[in-house]
């Protein structure tokens, strides 16, 4: 095996770790959702059972790192392309490499945004074994 190959698969499991995290917040806010009853039209609050809170907000906070990760990368890889053109010039074949710092924090937000989903799960199966076993 290859590095390259070695960072193919780690491209390909973060990425899927990703979009699997971000159906599962979705879903676990949906979940969230049904256990306050739904909102009623004429209501102003919404009911969250006390032991579902900590999930929703872990939840949402797992979308807010899943934006953030995306958004830091934008910045710093663009940022990082516009250098590297003025440095190099436009058009620029040459081969250079990107400085290691560029995606850490993209992995912070990204291991933040899979802890987040998995606590929040962790949470509800909790409160759903206790409530429907």
């Amino acid at each position: 095996m290859k590095l390259t190959d070695a960072y193919k698969r780690y491209e390909d499991r973060s990425r899927t770790a990703g979009d699997v995290a971000r159906k599962l917040a979705f879903a676990g806010i949906a979940i969230v959702w049904i256990f306050s009853g739904g909102t009623p039209a004429n209501a102003r609050v919404i009911r969250i059972p006390h032991d579902l809170r900590w999930p929703a907000v872990l939840l949402t906070a797992g979308l807010a790192f899943d934006l953030l990760q995306y958004i830091w990368a934008s910045f710093a890889w663009g940022f990082y392309h516009r250098y590297k053109e003025h440095k190099l010039g436009r058009g620029s074949e040459v081969d250079f490499g990107a400085p290691r710092p560029i995606n850490y924090l993209t992995l912070i937000f990204f291991w933040a945004k899979l802890a987040s989903v998995m606590a929040a799960y962790a949470i509800m199966v909790d409160y759903l074994a206790r409530r429907l076993l």
